[in-house]
């Protein structure tokens, strides 16, 4: 089975995406979603997009996700548009001044993501894009109470004008309009729907890639209540020494590394797998048949192979081309696998040599690590075994 990741994702050209990039990002969404069923990936308690939305590293590693797939603008958008939704919420805006740095920050999101020649426009429903077609004026005038001389989202041309507030009343948030556009808090509530939506279909890919995988270590408590979290500690410090060293002894592009509790597989961590925490009935993929017959498995063309499941590949754009598989055995009973996917050197081909020599060399640790790992995974069925069902 092949592990995709970001670094690999066959990302168009800008000219291409102008004219392919929307069906592109449909396509691999759909996949994405559908490898996460197809492969049990346990998404409900992991990371998170609304926490991820909150949190500073959170929102700059799906800026860089996205800009991987030309898709930036609407990360940068929402971060805009939340800083407004915020300030009209404030009971800061009372003041003029507040009210036109109000107007400042709604005019710029106008001007950069939705207006007609917006430098960064978002891919949102013409119907939201048609309410915003004219830009904001260059030189915006102070913010009035008055009823507009022109339309706007929130209000209309025939309203009539509001009486000059009194003392008592200037206490409230003001409404302010500049011409076009009346700056509520309400002003962008479409265009925001359609970029969530955005977010969502990025974030789905998002999950599978190296960039997840590197906020997770730095921020670990976006994912909270995730069992794959229950590696996060000794466990997972330990096998990312390991996969290092067997990545440089061997030179392969990808490496995952697999724990065996029951009847199943479980991906204790890799490359290119992001947040993903992947359950396999053993003798699934080309890593579960190798743990079944416990014994490893060279394999020359993995598309050639029957037992690969190339649904990895086509959900993030890598190409599996050669894989070696290595089991880890107590007794004649196996304890856990290594998947080293793509030989970097010449001719591009793994042996049994290769798999011979890490045997030898890295059995004890990695058993070691494979039963701390399936303790670890026994407390978390029990702790899901006791909670309440829903």
């Amino acid at each position: 089975m092949g592990c995709g990741g970001s670094k690999d994702l066959t990302a168009p050209t800008p000219d291409v995406e102008a004219m392919t990039g929307s069906k592109e990002s449909l396509r691999r969404s759909s996949r994405a979603m559908a490898l996460s069923e197809g492969l049990r990936i346990s998404s409900t308690n992991s990371l998170n997009l609304d926490r991820l939305l909150q949190n500073k590293a959170g929102i700059a590693a799906l800026q860089a996700f996205a800009e991987t797939e030309y898709a930036a603008e609407n990360v940068k958008y929402w971060v805009k548009a939340q800083e407004y939704k915020q300030l009209c919420r404030s009971s800061f805006v009372r003041s003029v001044a507040a009210g036109m740095q109000l107007q400042a920050i709604g005019s710029a999101i106008i001007k950069t993501f939705l207006c007609d020649g917006a430098p960064e426009q978002l891919n949102v429903a013409s119907d939201v894009l048609a309410a915003f077609k004219t830009p904001p004026p260059e030189t915006d005038p102070s913010p009035s109470c008055d009823s507009p001389k022109a339309s706007s989202p929130g209000r209309s041309p025939g309203d009539s004008p509001k009486r000059a507030s009194s003392p008592s009343s200037r206490r409230k948030k003001q409404e302010i309009f500049d011409g076009v556009y009346t700056y509520t808090d309400s002003l962008f509530d479409a265009a925001n729907k359609g970029v969530y939506q955005n977010l969502k279909d990025t974030f789905q890919r998002f999950k599978l890639s190296d960039k997840a995988e590197d906020l997770l270590w730095a921020e670990p408590l976006l994912a909270l209540n995730d069992p794959a979290q229950a590696f996060q500690g000794n466990v997972k410090v330990k096998i990312k020494e390991l996969l290092k060293e067997v990545q440089q002894r061997c030179s392969c592009d990808r490496i995952s590394a697999w724990a065996i509790d029951g009847g199943f597989m479980y991906l204790v961590a890799g490359t290119g797998v992001g947040n993903a925490f992947i359950r396999l009935p053993i003798g699934e993929g080309l890593v579960g048949h190798a743990a079944r017959e416990n014994r490893h498995q060279v394999v020359v063309d993995a598309y050639e192979h029957p037992k690969f499941n190339k649904d990895v590949d086509l959900a993030t754009g890598y190409r599996t081309r050669s894989v070696l598989c290595v089991v880890f055995s107590q007794g004649d009973v196996c304890r856990g696998a290594l998947q080293l996917i793509n030989k970097m050197h010449e001719p591009g081909l793994f042996s049994d040599e290769d798999a011979a020599a890490l045997q030898q060399e890295f059995s004890e640790r990695f058993i070691a690590i494979c039963n701390e790992a399936a303790e670890t995974l026994m407390l978390e069925k029990a702790k899901e075994s006791e909670r309440p069902a829903a």
